[in-house]
């Protein structure tokens, strides 16, 4: 092969390549708009008991998890309210596995409980230790997915085995 050819040729897969991540390259994911997220949650908050509708209005850090799980429901131009639906759900169990775990280090009677809490409740280092991991895990998938942070910080109690927490 002559020395021309094989330039003709080389540049010729250069540009094939070039061409070819230039279509196979995904449209950018539109997100839903401020309204759309507010009629998708007002609609959401008439599911709820009403404790929740206003925990998710007013303490910040539970109306950015609503938030960012809400656009992550965003599909064909709309909110799927089975989606929303789910992220709710997994809203709530954030908030009850981050409260019950902290309320379960000041129990008079640890022994009550099951050994895996026992192991959190007696080690606040451990319960730190999966919250980060599962932030950290959470953060790795886009932070949007409300569903994985809450199936990782259910290892806070025998709710998922997930995160390994040594237990004697």
């Amino acid at each position: 092969m002559k020395a021309a050819h094989f330039a003709l040729l080389t540049l010729g897969m250069v540009v094939a390549f070039v061409l070819g991540v230039q279509t196979a390259r995904p449209d950018p994911l539109s997100e839903p708009t401020s309204q759309e997220i507010a009629e998708a949650q007002q609609i959401g908050d008439r599911l709820l008991p009403r404790m929740w509708s206003g925990m998710f209005q007013n303490q910040a850090w539970l109306k950015a998890l609503r938030r960012r799980g809400y656009i992550y429901c965003y599909q064909n131009r709309t909110i799927s309210p089975d989606c929303a639906r789910a992220q709710d759900e997994a809203i709530q169990n954030v908030f009850f596995a981050l409260t019950i775990s902290k309320a379960q280090q000041s129990m008079a009677n640890q022994s009550e409980l099951s050994p895996r809490e026992f192991e959190v409740a007696r080690n606040p280092e451990l319960r730190s230790t999966v919250i980060r991991y599962c932030s950290r895990l959470y953060a790795d998938h886009g932070q949007q997915d409300v569903r994985v942070l809450a199936a990782c910080l259910g290892n806070l109690s025998d709710f998922s085995p997930l995160v390994a927490v040594p237990v004697p």
